[in-house]
Order: C-alpha cells, then sequence, then structure tokens
C-alpha cells in the first residue's frame, strides 16, 4: 500500500483495491495497460486512447491491431529509452488517438456486453438447430 500511495501522483493513481472502472473512465483522457480484451474494450467502449504494452501474445497481436486502427501506441521490449519517450511524447501531443477513440466509440455504442453475450448465444442456437 505504501508502494502505490508513494508512486501515486495527482491524477496518476496507484492502488491495489478494487474500484468502479466505469467512473475511472469518465475522467480519464488516455489508458496504460497490457492491452488486455477487457481493459480495452473498456477503453474504446468510451473513446479513451492508450499507451499499451503487451507482455503476451495475445496482447501483442491486440496491440498490432490498436496501433493500425490509430487508437494507441504500443511500447515494445526492444524500444529503448527514447524510443519510450518518443511514443508517450506522441500519444499525448497528436490529438488524433483521442479522435479516433472517440470516433469509435461513436462508431460502436451499441457494442456493448450484453448485446456481444446476445450475439454469441444467437450463434450457439443456430449450431444447435
Amino acid at each position: 500500500v505504501d508502494e502505490c500511495l508513494a508512486l501515486s501522483e495527482g491524477l496518476f493513481q496507484i492502488t491495489n483495491e478494487p474500484f468502479d472502472i466505469n467512473a475511472v473512465f469518465e475522467q480519464a483522457e488516455f489508458v496504460v495497460c497490457h492491452a488486455g480484451m477487457g481493459m480495452v474494450n473498456r477503453a474504446l467502449y468510451h473513446g479513451c486512447p492508450m499507451l499499451v504494452i503487451p507482455t503476451q501474445l495475445e496482447q501483442i497481436n491486440t496491440s498490432i491491431r490498436l496501433v493500425d486502427m490509430q487508437v494507441a501506441v504500443s511500447v515494445n521490449n526492444s524500444d529503448t529509452e527514447s524510443d519510450v519517450e518518443r511514443k508517450v511524447s506522441l500519444l499525448f501531443r497528436d490529438s488524433q488517438y483521442s479522435k479516433r477513440a472517440q470516433e469509435f466509440s461513436a462508431n460502436n455504442q451499441f457494442l456493448t456486453p450484453q448485446s456481444a453475450l446476445s450475439v454469441v448465444a444467437d450463434l450457439c442456437e443456430d449450431l444447435l438447430d
């Protein structure tokens, strides 16, 4: 807990306690994550651009797609310190990332977790028929 407090500063908070992620997204301008599907889905739903730091194969594949969509920058193991600084600066300075993330959100608001479950259920039903 003391380490979390020591690393937290201003609006950048680190916690090991549960919190309402939707409330956080209402205030967030950017998201830093590993490109896990849950966090990526919530960030895109709320129109938040991302700095992704993938650590597993599926996260790497997701990060490639996010970069292609221009809603994220990705930090890789091979990046130097100056590469990381350049990528972070690009995300914060280039409004294109926020614009693209907000456009994605606006165009896909109908894609909720509930609607996704409904689609999966319909597909399963079709397979069983």
